[in-house]
């Protein structure tokens, strides 16, 4: 009895190894670190574009050039990107 205990035990661990995102305290650890790091990526970029609105907001003119209308696209596609 005791030899098949220890061969399970074996078999666990080395699953452990191999496999170490299989089981649930691993798999929430990974989750948490990817959500916190999604979340930071995320918040970098709205506080870019927020950054740029308010740069836009404060000019005296309507007009924008080309190259800004440019530049609101690319942040705004990099925002969306995130969360693709």
């Amino acid at each position: 009895m005791d030899i098949i205990s220890l061969i399970y035990l074996l078999r666990l661990l080395a699953r452990m190894l191999v496999f170490p995102g299989s089981f649930k305290f691993w798999r929430r650890n990974n989750e948490i670190h990817y959500n916190k790091a999604m979340a930071k990526r995320a918040k970098n970029r709205c506080d870019d574009l927020a950054k740029l609105v308010e740069s836009i907001n404060f000019k005296k003119s309507n007009n924008l050039s080309y190259d800004e209308i440019s530049l609101i696209k690319y942040f705004i596609c990099l925002h969306i990107n995130v969360f693709q």
